[in-house]
């Protein structure tokens, strides 16, 4: 039940408030809560703008879409700024006021570089290092100056011979007088036979299938070597013979290692110039 006595009582047309009842009543929230106030949106951003222009930029005002975006060519102009700035830096660090480091003598460059170098080998597997020792030895054969001293000792070649033969040969004297090897183009097909060849031995590991197939090109390219023809590889028709290809080649891998490498530097080299015989220069306009 509502307690009556603790309403207001209404104002009569005639009825007078005393001052304390009329500062109870004004100090009563009126019906439905405290009035809400707008906030004046253009004042507050013209207060923020004003704060920033002051160097307060935590009120920064949000900026429409598209403005305050730098342009390429300030983005441009920066970035110039920077670059001159990072060379005059290394400029000025490369001064002659400033320390220059101390570089180590010859031996004890070379000792560093000789202990740089036993690290790098140490790390090796057994391939890198095989293949490491095998690029150490092939410098003092295969490079440039012994290429060209050889191949000033050979005779020129004929491409007629390689079109109506089907083969071309080359004596390579490459210690005159000592060790001259006779070399032979190789054919497709005998190419695809040593290939057909490497499938019984698919389940060796990879290295062993890639030096076989190396012995093997270099068996079907040399012809004679200091004058004593090998055993010829084909048959009395001109096919291939994997029978007599088996002897040849058992012949070849009794060769010393650095014989055999020898060998095929200078096969690689051989076949090069058999390629140099299709240039435009070799077959002129005709």
């Amino acid at each position: 039940m509502v307690d009556n006595g603790s309403l207001p009582k209404p104002i009569g047309a005639n009825e007078q408030l005393s001052a304390t009842e009329r500062a109870k009543r004004r100090a009563r929230p009126p019906v439905g809560g405290p009035p809400v106030r707008i906030p004046d949106f253009a004042q507050a951003e013209a207060l923020a703008r004003e704060k920033m222009a002051q160097g307060d930029t935590q009120n920064r005002p949000p900026q429409p879409v598209g403005q305050g975006m730098r342009s390429p060519e300030e983005i441009k102009a920066d970035m110039a700024k920077l670059s001159q700035a990072a060379k005059e830096y290394n400029e000025s660090r490369n001064s002659s006021s400033l320390p220059k480091p101390v570089e180590p003598s010859p031996e004890v460059g070379q000792r560093l570089e000789e202990d740089k170098v036993k690290e790098i080998v140490e790390q090796m597997d057994d391939f890198e290092l095989d293949a490491y020792n095998r690029m150490l030895s092939e410098d003092q054969l295969n490079n440039e100056v012994r290429r060209k001293a050889i191949e000033a000792r050979c005779e020129d070649m004929d491409l007629v011979d390689l079109i109506t033969e089907g083969r071309v040969l080359q004596k390579v004297p490459i210690v005159p007088n000592k060790f001259e090897v006779t070399y032979r183009s190789v054919s497709s097909g005998e190419d695809l036979e040593i290939k057909r060849m490497l499938y019984n031995i698919r389940k060796e590991v990879p290295r062993y299938q890639v030096d076989a197939y190396s012995v093997m090109s270099l068996t079907l390219a040399i012809h004679a070597i200091n004058g004593h023809p090998l055993p010829d590889h084909n048959d009395e028709a001109g096919n291939f013979s994997e029978d007599r290809f088996k002897k040849k080649f058992e012949l070849v891998k009794k060769y010393p290692l650095q014989l055999v490498a020898d060998l095929g530097i200078n096969y690689i080299w051989f076949d090069v110039r058999v390629k140099k015989l299709f240039s435009v220069e070799a077959l002129g306009n005709g």
